[in-house]
């Protein structure tokens, strides 16, 4: 696939789909990492979807132990209150991403 290729296939993608987190496993990742965190510490989650933030944060707080879960209202809110960064991007984006690096070296 060349790169215009990869552009319109970019661009065909849905970008409607309710959380990117949820429909690439993010959502699974976040729960177990919220699950073997001690119940001392702060999970700080960003969401473009805020309704699937805070389902998250609604279905946490429904399970015992764990740590607590606060969501961010900005991406920078989320990074300057946490020690470290797992960034979720949909597939569509990292492959276009790949492209890109591709093509500067």
């Amino acid at each position: 696939m060349d790169s215009l290729d990869l552009v319109k296939w970019v661009r065909s993608m849905p970008h409607t789909i309710d959380s990117a987190a949820d429909y690439f496993e993010g959502y699974n990742m976040a729960r177990n990492l919220q699950a073997k965190l001690a119940s001392s510490d702060t999970l700080h989650i960003y969401d473009i979807n805020t309704a699937s933030a805070e389902k998250f944060v609604a279905e946490t707080k429904a399970l015992s132990g764990g740590a607590s879960v606060k969501v961010a209202s900005t991406v920078r809110e989320a990074a300057e209150n946490s020690v470290r960064l797992f960034p979720l991007l949909p597939l569509y984006i990292c492959v276009y991403m790949m492209s890109l690096f591709q093509r500067m070296i």
